[in-house]
Order: C-alpha cells, then structure tokens, then sequence
C-alpha cells in the first residue's frame, strides 16, 4: 500500500474512533422590560398592563423555561397607585412577575433616594447598579452586579444608572447620592468578573450615546440592555462588536433576546432579538388580582369625572393646556411646563381625575417667579412681544426651577416653592372648561 493510501486510511481509522466534537451550541434566553413606570393597567388602546405582560412572559417561559427575566429600570411612578403610596405597591405586584433582577432608574429618585432603601426590602429580585453610591460612598441598590447560571454557562448583568442623574431631578430628592463614570465602572465590573462568568451584559438606563458608548468600547461587552429611551426597536442597533436593544415603555412590549453560545469557541457566535407586542392576551390571573385590590384603593380619590375631551390631545398638546392652566389659574404673564413632565396623552371622551395623575405623577409644586422681559427665553415668551425692562410673572414647576436647561436658559432666581401641586391646578382648570376642544 502506498504511504499517501496508508494516511487516508489512518485518517479514516482516527474518525471512527476519536470522532471531533461537534460544536454544541447553546442558546441563552434574556426576556426584558423597561420604564414600566407604574402602569398597571393597561393603555387606552389596550396594549401594556402588568398582568398581561405577565401572561406574555409565560407564554415566553413555556417555550424557554429557563430564560432570564430582566428589567432596565423606571419601574415606578407614572399612576396614582405609585404617586400615593410612594412606589411600593408596584414592586410588591412586581414580585409576581418572575423578574431575575432591575435596576435604579432616575424615577426611583422620585419619592427620595431614602426610599430605595424601602424598593430593596420589599423586592424578591435584586436591583443592581454599579456607578451609584450614597453620602458613605457605598453602593446604593443591592448589588453592582449579578451573576446568573443558565444552562451550565454564566452571565454577568452589570446595572447602570445615565450619568445625568442630577439633571432629572431635585436637589432634595437626591441628597448626597453620586453618580460616577460608566465607563470607569464597567472597566472595573469586567475587570473584577473576567474569570467568573462566560457572558457579560450591561443593564442600563442610559440615554442612547452612552449605551452606544459602551458597546462600542467594551468588545467583552455582548450585549447593552437598555431603558430610558421609552422608544421601540425593529431590530438591534449594531455598535462595535456588540448590540443595543429596548423595548417600548409602559409595558407594552416585552424583548426577547437569544445568544448562542459555543462552548468549544468560548464565545456567543449568534444573536437573535425581538419586541413582543403585549396586547390581545388574556391577562395572568394571580397578578391582575394583585393589580385591581390596589386600583380599589385609590379610585375614590381619581376615578371622578372632571370635564370631556371633544377629541384626543397628544403629549405636546397637554403640554399647552397646562400652560393655560397655570396661567389662567394662577393670573401670572407666562407659563412653562416642560415635556418630559407631560407622561400621558388625554384621550377622548370623559376626563377623569386619573387621567391627570397619569399625565402629571409627580409631585411638582409650582413655583412663580418675576422676570425682566429681555431675561426670559423664547421657549417661554413663543410669539408673544415682550417689553426688555418690564417684570413678568412665571409659573414653572420646582423641577424647571432647578433644571432650567428644559427652558434654554439658567440663571433665573426663583423663590422656594410654595405647596401646590401643578396636578391639583390642571384637575381644578379642566373642572372651569368642562368641555376641552
């Protein structure tokens, strides 16, 4: 036999009995959420509620049993339910969800940065965050991280908190609380969890730069999770070597994404992700149990009708009848509300009290300061002359009067806030119109 036949048929041999191992691909499940923002129920046009959100996470759990459960943070504030008892009824109905951990977002702020103390007991999940530290420099939430064993492979979630923290909110909600550097956190996070877990994630609520910042300077990275945008996705965003994915706000979506992990290249070598449509789906039974003995409790106080809408408003179009409301409510020259404190549409048909809570959550009392013409900004004066040297009023709420970058402008010198709420003045406008058109 001739050498060359000798060595294909060594070959041969060698196969039979030392065959290669195949490359077992292994898919690793992380079923998502963010900015549910306390709504319970769900959306005028049906889509969102925790209890149908928790019957889609089922439907998910059937077809991969042991996928995660993860959540990007603002899982608070945004209906009366968490306005009036500070947030904790909507980590209690949270436990009943499944969730494997969340995250601080800027709206766990809102009730004091005490209060997350309070999230933390009551929650049956972690809530992690790497780069917030309270007056004692230590680590705020629970943990800076987790590591979760799915299918024999480990994964690293990394919570995250945006940087612009102290820009969401005020002074006194925030106290003594520090945010540092994302970047220099998950430096340090992958440098402390290299050799302890094969996969690593990042659990952000981050604005988009920062999230695309991370995946495109971190190649460990896999994969960003992400709240905060409250916007949907088609398809991942494609940053660097690794993806950026969120899903729509208030429940209304649920992510899906699949890694598939090779254990003989020791890397994730695929990538499927999805939005799931929460709507059209019988809702859980346990938790919308959960979710209507908490909607009792408040309905006396804002299930009342106060006017009629003749058609739908959008967002920028509450926002101007909130500025005639203060105005006409209050007799001042000038009002500013800024959008990103307009939190509802107002649909048409009956107004109730609910329906103002959901577009004004917070807690924003107003605040009305005196101003030289040539001092205030266009997005305050809009079309309207102004005289330089003569002294206008302003009503603006307290959160403006901190941040007044949501006007174009700084310096303004307001007074302190007085007690009351920006909410309580829209209810008692819509109850003068009766009939908004």
């Amino acid at each position: 036999m001739r050498f060359k036949d000798m060595a294909w048929l060594l070959v041969a041999i060698l196969l039979v009995f030392f065959p290669c191992a195949a490359d077992e691909i292994t898919t690793i499940t992380l079923l998502h959420t963010s900015d549910l923002h306390a709504h319970l129920l769900p959306d005028s046009n049906g889509k969102g509620g925790f209890a149908e959100l928790r019957a889609t996470i089922l439907e998910q759990k059937k077809l991969t049993p042991d996928s995660l459960l993860l959540d990007a943070g603002d899982m608070v504030q945004g209906t009366p339910v968490s306005t009036i008892y500070k947030g904790l009824p909507i980590f209690e109905v949270a436990n009943l969800m499944g969730f494997d951990a969340t995250i601080l977002g800027n709206h766990e702020f809102d009730y004091g940065w005490q209060q997350i103390s309070n999230f933390c007991a009551v929650a049956n999940f972690p809530i992690l965050c790497a780069n917030v530290i309270d007056g004692k420099k230590k680590i705020l939430a629970d943990s800076p991280d987790r590591i979760f064993v799915v299918k024999g492979v480990r994964i690293a979630v990394i919570g995250l908190l945006t940087e612009d923290l102290p820009h969401l909110t005020t002074p006194n909600l925030l106290g003594e609380t520090k945010v540092e550097s994302i970047l220099t956190s998950v430096r340090y996070e992958l440098d402390s969890l290299k050799n302890k877990a094969e996969i690593f994630i990042v659990l952000g609520h981050l604005r988009d730069p920062e999230s695309d910042s991370l995946a495109r300077q971190f190649p460990e990275l896999t994969a960003v999770i992400a709240g905060h945008p409250h916007l949907s996705m088609k398809e991942p965003r494609k940053v660097g070597s690794g993806i950026v994915v969120s899903v729509a706000n208030y429940g209304r979506e649920l992510g899906r994404l699949d890694l598939g992990w090779s254990k003989e290249r020791g890397k994730v070598v695929s990538i499927n992700w999805r939005a799931i449509p929460v709507a059209n789906i019988e809702p859980d039974p346990l938790v919308n149990a959960a979710v209507q003995a908490w909607e009792r409790r408040v309905a006396s106080v804002v299930d009342i009708p106060i006017g009629t809408a003749a058609r739908e408003f959008t967002k920028p179009e509450v926002k101007e009848l909130t500025e005639r409301a203060l105005k006409e409510q209050l007799g001042v020259d000038f009002a500013f509300a800024n959008i990103g404190g307009i939190r509802d549409q107002l649909p048409r048909g009956t107004i109730l009290a609910r329906h103002i809570w959901n577009i004004h959550p917070f807690d924003n009392r107003v605040v009305i300061g005196r101003f030289k013409g040539s001092d205030l900004p266009p997005s305050v004066t809009g079309q309207n002359a102004v005289i330089p040297q003569k002294v206008y009023t302003l009503a603006v709420s307290d959160f403006v009067a901190v941040n007044q970058a949501q006007m174009g402008t700084n310096g303004l010198q307001f007074p302190p806030p007085g007690d009351t709420l920006m909410r309580d003045i829209v209810i008692d406008w819509v109850k003068k119109q009766k009939v908004l058109q």
